[in-house]
């Protein structure tokens, strides 16, 4: 049997040959790594990035990157894979078990300014964490996060345990970060309550929703102006005071105006199946 020459076994049990064509091309187009613009290393034990700039020379043109199922337990290496691939745009990260930082001043913890897509499914990560990738992601438009049993999508403010004091570290306390995102799927998660949802109106560009597989039991929609990236439940006693604080000046308002948005202005899909809604 020659070298492009191959025998599958069918349901009954026959061996049928098969002629592998145009294998030398293939063979010869997967050679040339610096060509290739999409990778997939599912399964493949990756743990680490390897000797600095080596990744960097082999896939240099990389955009799209599949680690599913991989070893890759922390931000860190994270980090230091897109570092290595100046053109990523989308990273899939699904089924590895992420360490994330809880703190956006932890070590490690820098940029990625590239990355556009990035699937965070069944990685065992908490909305939290989620809120502080976006420090780091600040031009992500679509990101998924299905399978992490995230059953809130309220933000805690960092607090120093030792001076017990709130420490600040910039938007991780709401959305603002994530204001390009337009796609974001957290299918399969242990959401139960509508109101956990309405802390997403205020992501000025989200187009698609994805919540299929949550056990929410209702949706409603309240049409109270908030500000862009909040947290909907501070709305609408919070708005209330600062329209009686701000005072009346037409500036002013015009200001207040311009900061403002509907809850989901943007949305076009919203994506509820297999949930509890009656």
């Amino acid at each position: 049997m020659s070298d492009s020459q191959v025998y599958f076994s069918t349901s009954n049990k026959c061996k049928v040959r098969v002629e592998l064509v145009g294998e030398e091309k293939v063979t010869e187009r997967q050679r040339k790594t610096d060509q290739l613009v999409s990778a997939r290393l599912v399964g493949a034990q990756v743990a680490s990035v390897g000797p600095p700039g080596q990744l960097a020379c082999a896939a240099c043109n990389l955009k799209q990157l599949d680690l599913t199922d991989n070893l890759i337990g922390s931000w860190p290496t994270v980090t230091a894979i897109c570092q290595e691939l100046p053109r990523l745009q989308l990273l899939n990260l699904s089924h590895n078990r992420l360490a994330l930082p809880n703190s956006c001043s932890e070590a490690g913890f820098q940029q990625l300014p590239g990355v556009q897509c990035l699937v965070v499914n069944h990685c065992g990560i908490t909305w939290q964490q989620v809120g502080v990738m976006q420090t780091a992601l600040p031009h992500l438009k679509e990101l998924h996060a299905a399978g992490n049993n995230i059953s809130s999508l309220q933000l805690q403010p960092v607090i120093d345990k030792e001076q017990h004091q709130q420490l600040s570290q910039g938007p991780q306390h709401n959305l603002v970060g994530f204001s390009c995102i337009e796609t974001l799927g957290l299918e399969h998660n242990s959401i139960a309550d509508w109101q956990e949802v309405l802390c997403l109106a205020g992501l000025p560009r989200l187009k698609r929703l994805h919540l299929s597989g949550n056990p929410i039991p209702q949706a409603s929609y309240q049409p109270w102006p908030i500000p862009h990236g909040a947290l909907f439940q501070e709305m609408p006693s919070q708005l209330e005071e600062a329209e009686q604080t701000a005072g009346h000046a037409g500036l002013h308002a015009q200001q207040r105006r311009q900061q403002q948005q509907q809850p989901f202005a943007a949305l076009e899909a919203l994506l509820l199946g297999s949930c509890q809604i009656s």
